[in-house]
């Protein structure tokens, strides 16, 4: 697995979370913004979520959910005729990097680390696999 990449979009996600209180996901929703993954300034609290696949729900938080929302809007800008399979493509990728990630996180543990346990710790970590995917197909 590649590792973690952008060190100062997590800085921005934690000082979100503890200098200004914001939750995990409304937390990713404005670093969202910030980093430039919406060209047009979009909000992913306007747009309707299709949902996430129903394979994935068991273990999915808030952060998830919110990080859903912003590949969604982020392939719904795109011309490409293969946006519903970029987007599935890039979800499936980002929820094995996330369950790689929280494996060994657990090392030691009987089970992977639980993201809906540990949804805003994980925020700043979700954000930065949220920017490698969004960087993949930018």
């Amino acid at each position: 697995m590649k590792s973690l990449s952008f060190p100062s979009a997590r800085l921005y996600i934690h000082d979100l979370l503890v200098g200004n209180g914001l939750t995990g996901a409304q937390a990713i929703q404005q670093g969202a913004r910030e980093f430039g993954v919406f060209e047009d300034g979009g909000n992913p609290e306007e747009i309707e979520s299709v949902g996430i696949p129903e394979r994935d729900l068991t273990d999915c938080c808030e952060c998830c959910q919110a990080a859903y929302k912003v590949l969604q809007q982020f392939f719904s800008k795109r011309s490409s005729t293969t946006r519903a399979l970029d987007m599935e493509t890039a979800w499936k990728s980002f929820r094995n990097r996330l369950n790689y990630y929280r494996a060994g996180m657990s090392s030691g543990k009987v089970r992977p680390l639980n993201c809906q346990l540990a949804c805003s710790n994980l925020a700043p970590v979700i954000f930065d696999l949220l920017l490698q995917e969004v960087h993949r197909y930018s």
